[in-house]
């Protein structure tokens, strides 16, 4: 089993490890973010990242917040409101292809209607110089 595991966001110089309290600076609290990639359902190998985590950091805290990628977009505030503006964006998007091709259909059916006419013309022209002469 390989997976590749990418610290996204490192602890800021002056903070404390394993504390979530400000640094004496004023900053806000700081930790580190870990994604891992892998082939398998990601909770299933929850085990064996904590477990590789602490043979690099034996300090390091691996037992917060654990989602999967769907779970964490799905629960920021932002998704729902993103969701819905990409539903209707899309929606409008069929709306307008399906009026467009609506007018270029009528539009082409008005023209080649107007010009019927003119082919039956064309071709009896055609049928007389032939009898005729």
């Amino acid at each position: 089993m390989t997976c590749e595991i990418l610290v996204a966001e490192e602890a800021r110089s002056g903070a404390r490890r394993g504390s979530a309290e400000p640094s004496g600076d004023g900053l806000a609290p700081v930790w580190t973010q870990i994604l891992v990639r892998t082939g398998v359902p990601p909770l299933t190998i929850l085990r064996a990242v904590r477990e590789r985590i602490h043979t690099v950091d034996p300090d390091q805290q691996s037992v917060r917040d654990v989602r999967d990628l769907d779970g964490w977009i799905t629960g920021q505030p932002e998704w729902p409101q993103g969701h819905l503006v990409a539903t209707l964006f899309g929606g409008f998007g069929v709306l307008a292809l399906a009026l467009a091709a609506t007018g270029l259909y009528s539009v082409i059916s008005y023209t080649v209607a107007q010009r019927t006419g003119e082919f039956g013309y064309a071709w009896r022209w055609e049928q007389c110089a032939r009898t005729c002469c």
